[in-house]
């Protein structure tokens, strides 16, 4: 389980990441931001699913540490 929810995490992550890079370029057109945002709408999903917020939320910060 905890190799499944690092890949979920991870992949998560760079799903977000990946959006917050296509917004800041203003080259990137609007219908593939919003794909990418459901990219990573359907991964937080999942993690909302399962109930893993919290444990989402502390990975994250201990990534950015």
């Amino acid at each position: 389980m905890d190799k499944l929810m690092q890949i979920l995490f991870e992949t998560t992550r760079t799903e977000y990441d990946e959006l917050i890079w296509m917004m800041q370029h203003a080259e990137e057109s609007a219908e593939k931001i919003e794909a990418q945002r459901a990219r990573f709408k359907t991964a937080y999903g999942i993690i909302e699913q399962a109930d893993l917020e919290a444990e989402y939320q502390a990975w994250v910060e201990e990534k950015n540490s």
